[in-house]
């Protein structure tokens, strides 16, 4: 879980953690609704209390909603949050336009937005041992990956691993200065001190660049209304053996905003890139501003 480490950064951040019900056939009356109602009700008490023996500052709420989209974009709205962390599932991230309640999440806020994906039902974890991995391409929503993983590496002291594609075939492919500025950056806000690794799609570095990381950030593409997550972000999802997190920036901005003067660069087409398919998101973990 990303939230507790983001409740630990100093000034803190106050938790909202929901968790939205799929409502039940009318037959099945109220004591069948109050039971499940209960029952997330003490899993969110369980988690809130390991929240606030670290120090963090936790509100819970459990309540059914067939609009799920709806309801996380009302509760983000009225709690006036920094970050909105939905639990994604691959299916949910299929080829093509993001749909469902994450389309609408993505979409409809105007905070930054943290889409979790595991292959199974291990969980986040990051230390000293387990870095954070960003790949880091220079543009907006990577800057808000960048940013989010400078929050969890000050709360859980895991290093940050910058990844840059290479594009020899291209003028000026070689990633390491943008890299370097993004690492200077960070160190003047975060004082993290990033490492950087150059890798080559085509030769399948990003499996070898993930294989010890505790959880891979990495930004949505710029065209992620018309092509959802692209080839690149699903080879990275098929390779990475880690949590991935994609991010995408509000229009609030953010800490760490993109310098005009830096080099972007594009990812690089992964072959053989498998794309996700559909499936419904139900959990959300949310930041709302540090309390004042």
């Amino acid at each position: 879980m990303i939230a507790g480490p983001l409740a630990n950064t100093n000034p803190p951040h106050e938790l909202i953690l929901v968790r939205l019900l799929e409502p039940g056939p009318i037959t099945s009356g109220v004591s069948v609704l109050n039971r499940r109602l209960d029952e997330a009700g003490s899993e969110l008490e369980v988690q809130r209390e390991a929240l606030a023996s670290a120090g963090a500052l936790v509100r819970v709420a459990a309540l059914t909603s067939s609009r799920p989209e709806l309801d996380l974009v009302r509760l983000a709205g009225e709690s006036e949050v920094d970050l909105v962390v939905v639990d994604g599932h691959r299916p949910v991230l299929r080829s093509g336009p993001i749909g469902g309640a994450v389309g609408r999440v993505l979409s409809e806020l105007a905070c930054d937005v943290a889409i979790v994906l595991a292959r199974g039902p291990s969980g986040i974890e990051t230390g000293p041992t387990r870095p954070i991995v960003v790949p880091f391409g220079g543009a907006e929503h990577d800057w808000a990956a960048l940013e989010l993983a400078a929050g969890i590496a000050v709360g859980s002291a895991a290093p940050i691993r910058l990844l840059g594609v290479s594009r020899p075939d291209t003028e000026g492919g070689d990633p390491s200065r943008l890299l370097a500025n993004a690492s200077v950056v960070l160190q003047q806000l975060a004082g993290i001190v990033a490492t950087s690794r150059v890798v080559h799609s085509v030769d399948g570095d990003l499996g070898a660049a993930t294989a010890d990381a505790g959880m891979v950030v990495a930004g949505l593409s710029e065209r992620w209304q018309r092509e959802g997550l692209g080839a690149a972000r699903s080879g990275l999802l098929d390779a990475a053996r880690a949590p991935v997190v994609f991010v995408r920036r509000g229009t609030r901005g953010g800490l760490l905003a993109p310098p005009d003067n830096l080099t972007r660069f594009t990812w690089s087409i992964i072959p053989g890139a498998a794309a996700p398919s559909e499936d419904a998101t139900r959990d959300a973990a949310a930041t709302p501003s540090a309390p004042g």
